[in-house]
């Protein structure tokens, strides 16, 4: 996040290279990575609209990587599925013929006794010894949530205050007021880069000379 280019391809080449780096590091922040985005500059205009822009493309590019994990998750499923098709059709096949064994060319498949599989057809006909009672305590959240905004005082929970960032298109007033004090900080740095130099006035004030 040091570039300080604001074109509109360094801002794309720079949110490639981030989601690049995330892609190469399966999604780990490193700490380069941290150290690179936590580098910011808020004094400088034009710095905060790259951030703007770098957010919003990080935002498409998690929603993109969304879709492909689920993607991804529906074909693995997929592939379960048929997996335990085929399996349950070869044990089906075999059972049918009879025969502990088939085999191929290279491989083979045996039925294998195991572990039985535990059914429970009928949980009303268990005897009590057989059934256990399980209990879970949690907070509730929402019903501490609601007291404690009533003011009420509740051991073992408060509230913390808690800020979100926003971001918001500037009104057109807003943006005449920032790019004129950005050309005036353009005017004055240009006259400091040409004079090298600067006067400091009676009142302590510092001018260019």
């Amino acid at each position: 996040m040091e570039s300080h280019g604001t074109s509109l391809a360094e801002l794309v080449s720079q949110s490639a290279y981030i989601e690049s780096k995330l892609v190469e590091s399966g999604g780990e922040l490193t700490p380069e990575l941290e150290s690179a985005l936590a580098t910011i500059q808020l004094a400088i205009p034009e710095k905060i609209d790259a951030y703007q822009f770098v957010i919003e493309r990080l935002k498409v590019a998690s929603t993109h990587w969304k879709v492909r994990a689920k993607s991804a998750q529906a074909v693995a499923k997929g592939c379960e599925n048929g997996l335990e098709v085929l399996r349950s059709a070869i044990k089906a096949g075999m059972l049918a013929l009879k025969t502990d064994e088939i085999l191929g060319i290279e491989n083979r498949f045996v039925l294998a006794n195991s572990k039985p599989t535990l059914e429970i057809f009928d949980e009303a006909q268990l005897p009590a010894h057989c059934i256990k009672e399980v209990v879970e305590y949690v907070p509730d959240k929402d019903k501490i949530r609601e007291l404690l905004d009533a003011g009420a005082v509740i051991s073992g929970a408060r509230l913390v205050p808690n800020k979100s960032l926003r971001s918001y298109m500037n009104k057109s007033e807003t943006k005449k007021k920032v790019g004129q004090k950005n050309a005036k900080q353009t005017i004055v740095s240009k006259s400091t880069k040409k004079t090298g130099k600067t006067k400091t006035s009676d009142n302590g004030t510092k001018r260019v000379g």
